[in-house]
């Protein structure tokens, strides 16, 4: 070993140190729009969206009572919205008691609301009720036909996507609300994209926690059974814990924050921090039993392990500095981070175990396990049979490669949660009463200022939102001007459909907005060229939701020039598409410049092609895997790819410099992968049961994706 190893063991400690100061300013990004370019058109026409009509995000809280004009169910109602409008965060406040009906009272067109006028008798309440449930814009919306679930929606502040934690703190605060007042013992649930996204990640944050805690207990039993000793889970653990601080902390003082395929980050470091401090422990074991002394043999596992690891910690870097290319700045982030925590956990690895094996005093008393036997047995029918095993390895990636052309791509937020999981309970409850959790906005644009008050856009504009709620039975309420217009123009004395002139049309749109202004100012822009419909639907597969969307845009662009779809929701639904297509295109570049890399690393063109297909086989295999068994491709595990790649070349690069080192001795290839075997292959054995354990253990998490996750790693 070096002598200069303590001062590079110092100054590794130091940079974790530092760089782990960073912890306290690491953020969490959970906004849909860090996932889009700047030139991006869904993005731009988020961004119009805004500037036109304001924050498109809303939270929509349901409360289930026996009669909501009954006392003392109408009073807890009133005094509930009052509550949850006062919420800093909260913009404006609609339900079916705080946002008017629209009707004429003494010849004029008026908007009444129940929380204007609490009604005091018996009469006036049934008299509130008759008139709330009858008007169509708040049936099927804001309440239901028994008048017995009550809906509020929260429309939010501007700028809340940008700021997690403010999010996070509405959370807190409707939770808080909820849970206290008169109304604390009625059914209640909120929902919303913004919502959803933080409760999730809170989810989500629990689950790895108790999945990581599992898991090094996993881990410690593992190393336990392979060792006969419980220290040697101690150096992974050291390598894991220094370089995810390492990393993460780092990501906090350069301002990345951490994101949803960032949070792979993870898994990643603990499998390469595991796969480092495994060669390292396994070689001294073996050095050990050879009858070296405790010190010897660390220096001579050092001296072993060293360049096999630095090769395999250059190249895993340099397939995710591959991800620099991607457009999208969380997978540059990830690329960046990944290749940093990487060199982090190589030094630790090779600077502070030297000095710590050692401690690792007593010689192993068996001196060849049941696992030692099989790979022995193993070794004999390769050596025996090559052929055999070459086609049999072949036609199982072959049998099991067919099963990509099933694959499918599919995200279904709701499927994941355990069906007693708050949020879940919350969403089918909204779903079962009224229904449409999520909504996508749908701007139709006149193609002039003064358009959305002329007759013949408000006749088609009329026909379009009639055709959307026939659609699909995903879509359980469309929120646009034809309801409120057609009841005020029943109040002229015309009928509930769209009116025939255009002075009528204008005289319409001017009295809605005199007597509901907000619902107005959120439909039309200032200059009346744009009118905007949110169609709520019910929280379901990405497929079926994007057959859905299609079908609405394809429509809305066939009637209006100018219409586009738009809003987080629609946002969310594309950007799982972006992340999949630049993960393949990242994958695809890694994969290369892996390959040259193993190429140049092994001098000898047929290695370097058993290299290749030795990295490409576990992945045919579990993506084939995943087509028979109907697994969905999603987000969460097409980053199983990566982390794959990185963990498969670790184990490639060891046996490679394995039979380069018995080549330069001059040894014959059978004698080159007999000691491949023993060296590397034996660590790399005692890596992945490590790992595998390790992985399996997310199958006590409440979260299927979780559950889904930790099987295909394991597999992998």
């Amino acid at each position: 070993m070096p002598r200069a190893l303590p001062w590079l063991a110092l100054l590794t400690l130091a940079l974790v140190g530092l760089c782990a100061t960073g912890l306290s300013r690491l953020e969490v990004d959970t906004r849909n729009e860090s996932f889009f370019v700047a030139d991006d058109p869904a993005l731009r026409d988020y961004q119009r969206l805004l500037e036109r009509f304001g924050s498109d995000e809303v939270v929509f809280v349901l409360v289930e009572v026996e009669d909501a004009f009954a006392e003392p169910h109408l009073s807890a109602l009133l005094e509930l919205g009052r509550e949850l409008a006062s919420l800093p965060e909260v913009r404006e406040l609609r339900s079916p008691l705080h946002a008017p009906v629209v009707l004429e009272r003494g010849g004029v067109i008026d908007g009444v609301r129940v929380s204007d006028e609490p009604p005091r008798s018996a009469s006036a309440r049934a008299a509130a009720r008759a008139r709330v449930l009858g008007y169509a814009p708040f049936l099927g919306r804001l309440i239901d036909a028994e008048g017995q679930a009550v809906g509020f929606l929260l429309r939010l502040e501007e700028g809340l996507s940008a700021a997690p934690a403010r999010r996070a703190a509405l959370a807190e605060r409707l939770e808080t609300a909820l849970a206290a007042g008169p109304w604390r013992g009625y059914r209640s649930a909120a929902v919303g994209t913004p919502l959803n996204q933080v409760l999730f990640a809170r989810i989500l944050r629990r689950e790895l926690a108790r999945s990581l805690g599992l898991a090094l207990l996993v881990a410690g039993l593992v190393v336990l059974w392979l060792f006969g000793h419980p220290f040697p889970a101690l150096p992974p653990a050291l390598v894991i814990g220094g370089s995810l601080a390492a990393t993460f902390g780092a990501m906090g003082r350069v301002g990345a924050p951490l994101t949803m395929v960032s949070a792979i980050l993870l898994t990643f470091l603990v499998c390469v921090g595991t796969a480092d401090a495994m060669h390292l422990t396994a070689r001294y074991r073996d050095e050990r039993r050879g009858g070296w002394a405790p010190r010897e043999a660390a220096a001579r596992a050092w001296r072993a392990t060293w360049w096999p690891c630095l090769l395999t910690t250059l190249t895993t870097g340099a397939g995710f500095l591959a991800l620099g290319s991607a457009r999208l700045a969380p997978l540059r982030d990830l690329g960046f981070a990944a290749a940093f925590g990487t060199l982090v956990a190589f030094a630790l690895t090779f600077t502070l175990l030297p000095f710590l094996l050692p401690r690792w005093r007593r010689p192993p008393a068996r001196e060849a396990g049941g696992l030692e036997r099989a790979q022995e047995a193993a070794l004999r029918a390769l050596r025996r049979r090559p052929g055999a095993v070459l086609v049999l390895g072949l036609a199982l990636v072959g049998v099991a490669a067919l099963g990509i052309a099933r694959l499918r791509v599919d995200h279904d937020f709701l499927s994941y949660l355990d069906p007693q999981e708050p949020l879940r309970r919350d969403l089918s409850f909204v779903q079962e009463r009224i229904g449409g959790a999520v909504a996508v906005e749908v701007v139709l644009d006149a193609g002039r200022a003064g358009g959305v008050a002329e007759a013949a856009f408000q006749a088609e504009l009329f026909a379009f939102a009639g055709w959307l709620r026939e659609l699909d039975p995903l879509v359980r309420a469309v929120e646009a001007l034809d309801l409120p217009l057609a009841e005020t123009h029943a109040l002229f004395g015309g009928s509930r459909g769209p009116p025939e002139r255009d002075d009528a049309a204008a005289q319409l749109l001017l009295a809605l907005e005199l007597a509901d202004p907000a619902q107005v100012a959120a439909r039309v822009s200032t200059d009346q060229a744009e009118t905007r419909l949110s169609v709520r639907l019910d929280v379901a597969g990405s497929a079926r939701y994007a057959g859905v969307l299609d079908q609405i845009e394809a429509e809305a662009r066939r009637r209006f020039a100018g219409a586009r779809l738009s809003g987080s929701a629609y946002l969310l639904a594309r950007m799982k598409d972006h992340v999949l297509q630049t993960q393949r295109e990242s994958f695809a570049w890694a994969f290369a410049l892996v390959s040259l890399l193993i190429g140049l690393i092994a001098r000898a063109p047929a290695l370097a092609l058993a290299a290749a297909l030795c990295n490409l086989a576990p992945l045919a295999l579990v993506l084939g895997l995943m087509g028979w068994l109907g697994i969905s491709l999603e987000v969460s595990n097409a980053l199983l790819a990566t982390v794959a790649l990185g963990v498969v070349v670790d184990d490639t690069i060891h046996v490679v410099c394995e039979l380069r080192a018995g080549a330069e001795q001059g040894l014959d290839l059978g004698e080159s992968l007999a000691g491949a075997y023993r060296g590397a292959g034996r660590a790399i054995l005692f890596t992945t049961l490590l790992l595998g354990g390790c992985f399996l253990t997310y199958q006590a998490s409440a979260l299927s994706n979780v559950r889904t996750f930790g099987l295909l790693a394991a597999a992998t």
